[in-house]
């Protein structure tokens, strides 16, 4: 291709975007209904069929059934992509009943001009864990914004090999999604504004790296302007690490700037003003975070460590103290009297603010349906409950679909000029969304609930470490990151329809074991706060020896959380044992801390099976105490740490170097 096509190439790339998304909100597919059948659809074996009546509302829809776990067939319907654009999957589930399996895949793969496979998409359920009153899920998935040499793809439903049951399925969408050039630039200092620690910029982008380059303008200590370049570079982000010593004092604006390799032609740029200040909070906030995304609270470090809770009363306060809370995240309205109870017991509070958002269906149905609105009743919030000390976080999105990120990033944002003392907090259970958000919360809080579950089995409690690193993955270290760990019972969720046709021989309470394992997962795999799911489930649906024994073991667990607190508080040091961590087997998470002239390792079995392996250390070590747990020894040279833990085992363990 001569210079001036592959000019033109890097030129062109958005404004063939352009053209593409002339097609916005249509749906490309055809007959996604199934209304004729599996016209246009890739007919699959006999385990499919489109039935009367099977459908979502009583319409035609799509069925597999399969008694033989050794067969796997899927139908397909196949679309021609334009480059520039990115597409959104939509469609609708619904598990009669899997005796096998880990429930269905909803997926789009495409290949290239030389029909050579690229990369695929795969859909999770959306809105509040996915569960519709009549037993329907809704799925999503959005693809990357498609290059040149992206030609062909495929919309597709599975279920995995060994699976046998009944699902349904039904209104398949595939359509063309707006994308820009940049989507968002941030960074990692809370509120912009940091005195000490390494600034971390990123800018989400649809690019191609092969075309497109990125830098980033900031203002250096001596006064001077520099361009860095990205320490990660990729189709969708850029980021930028600069310590923040390295910064001119106060104010700045740093600007990203996306560029045609050949040329040099500005794309697309973007700013964000970043502010390094003499101390970490000149504003003397009562939260912040520091650079190692640790809760400072009216100038301490602070671990939070709670439940999520509906309205409670006093009763409910005195059990919840039975476990050594400092934290709560409460569900619908909250008022003084509520706080002052809350204070009373030495607990801090997240209010619940979603049903004010607008377009989260909370806020629809009460009549908010614009940011003005939510605008009017966070003012009346804050107006309300804006001097209380017992309130430190609003709570904006609970696992909302993406296309709620820059609703609630708005609100986010807001809430930020309005209330300057408080923090913002989500939980996604989608590891994959998390950079999607990153505008739209000051902390994500990360769940994962594995035991038992309408699809199937789920027990596989490495799922949590497998979803907390994606997670912090899509993160980039941007923002703090918690963890929620499972203390329900799955049957307790299901509406009347559903629960018939439950998996119930694999729906119970995790046992006490399972939910250590899942919370020192969780720490292991760096989360600085941990609010278990929930009080109120077990408050509301086990009584009497039922309830102090579910109860009493989630205090139990945070327990021995709470023992290990300062500890969970000091300085994170796991890059430096990084390399003699590499031969660590793949489920066996560990995180290592410095605190008062010792060194603390924690070390995590994620599975149901034994494991056995060896941490080598820089430098010879000497002491080895165990503070909890069992399993962790040291070598006889000291050159290393030999691990052997059982089924779910964990150890917390200290030692000299």
């Amino acid at each position: 291709m001569s210079h001036f096509s592959s000019r033109m190439r890097s030129l062109m790339f958005f404004a063939l975007s352009a053209e593409a998304l002339s097609a916005i909100g249509d749906n490309m597919l055809k007959n996604g209904d199934f209304e004729k059948g599996f016209d246009s659809w890739r007919k699959p074996g006999s385990m499919w069929r489109v039935e009367d009546g099977a459908g979502y509302g009583g319409t035609k829809g799509l069925v597999w059934e399969n008694m033989d776990c050794k067969k796997r067939e899927y139908p397909a319907q196949y679309v021609k992509l334009e480059p520039g654009c990115a597409y959104r999957l939509t469609a609708l589930v619904k598990v009669d009943e899997l005796q096998k399996g880990v429930g269905p895949s909803i997926g789009f793969e495409w290949f290239d001009v030389n029909r050579k496979w690229v990369a695929g998409t795969y859909a999770h359920p959306v809105d509040d864990n996915g569960i519709l009153k009549d037993g329907w899920v809704r799925y999503e998935a959005t693809t990357r914004m498609m290059k040149e040499s992206d030609a062909r793809g495929g919309v597709l439903c599975m279920l995995r090999a060994g699976a046998t049951g009944k699902v349904r399925f039904d209104d398949f969408t595939f359509e063309c999604v707006p994308v820009k050039p940049i989507e968002f630039l941030c960074t990692s200092a809370y509120r912009d504004s940091a005195a000490d620690g390494t600034l971390r910029i990123l800018a989400s982008i649809n690019a191609d790296t092969n075309l497109h380059m990125a830098a980033l303008s900031v203002r250096m200590a001596s006064g001077a302007e520099q361009t860095l370049s990205p320490v990660s570079f990729s189709d969708d982000v850029a980021v930028f690490t600069v310590p923040v010593t390295d910064l001119a004092m106060g104010k700045q604006k740093l600007k990203f700037v996306l560029a045609a390799r050949d040329g040099g032609k500005v794309i697309a740029d973007k700013e964000v003003e970043f502010a390094r200040t003499v101390e970490g909070n000149p504003e003397k906030r009562r939260i912040s975070f520091d650079s190692q995304c640790r809760m400072i609270l009216d100038g301490k470090r602070f671990f939070p460590l709670g439940h999520y809770t509906g309205y409670m009363s006093p009763d409910d306060i005195k059990q919840y103290k039975r476990g050594p809370y400092n934290f709560a995240v409460q569900y619908g309205g909250i008022d003084e009297r509520q706080l002052d109870a809350w204070q009373k017991a030495g607990v801090f509070v997240a209010a619940d603010v979603r049903g004010y958002i607008y377009g989260y269906r909370y806020a629809t149905k009460r009549g908010w349906k614009t940011f003005e609105d939510t605008k009017t009743q966070l003012r009346d919030r804050y107006k309300t409950l804006g001097h209380h000390p017992a309130l430190i976080m609003w709570y904006l999105n609970d696992e909302a679909p993406v296309s709620m990120a820059s609703n609630t990033a708005q609100v986010h944002e807001y809430l930020h000029s309005l209330d300057p003392e408080r923090a913002t907090l989500t939980c996604l259970c989608h590891p994959e969304t998390a950079r999607d958000f990153l505008p739209s919360y000051d902390v994500l809080a990360h769940d994962c609930y594995p035991i038992g579950n309408h699809a199937g089995p789920r027990s596989e409690l490495e799922r949590i470490t497998r979803q907390m690193r994606v997670t912090a993955d899509n993160m980039r270290l941007m923002r703090p990151l918690w963890f929620i760990p499972q203390t329900f019972d799955w049957k307790w969720c299901y509406s009347k329809e559903v629960w018939p046709k439950c998996d119930k021989k694999n729906l119970r309470m995790p046992t006490r074991q399972e939910m250590a394992n899942m919370t020192w997962q969780g720490i292991a795999c760096g989360a600085n706060g941990i609010i278990s799911y929930s009080y109120s489930t077990i408050r509301k649906n086990t009584k009497g020896d039922e309830f102090e024994k579910a109860w009493g073991d989630t205090c139990d667990v945070a327990h021995e959380v709470k023992k290990m607190e300062d500890v969970l508080l000091s300085d994170d040091v796991t890059e430096e044992f990084a390399e003699g961590c590499k031969a660590l087997p793949k489920y066996l998470p560990v995180r290592f801390y410095r605190h008062e002239g010792r060194i603390w390792m924690l070390a995590v079995n994620a599975t149901r099976e034994a494991m056995r392996s060896k941490i080598d250390m820089p430098l010879q070590c000497r002491n080895l105490a165990t503070a909890l747990g069992g399993g962790a020894s040291l070598a006889p040279d000291g050159k290393s740490i030999v691990l052997d833990l059982p089924p779910m085992g964990y150890a917390f363990v200290s030692f000299m170097r």
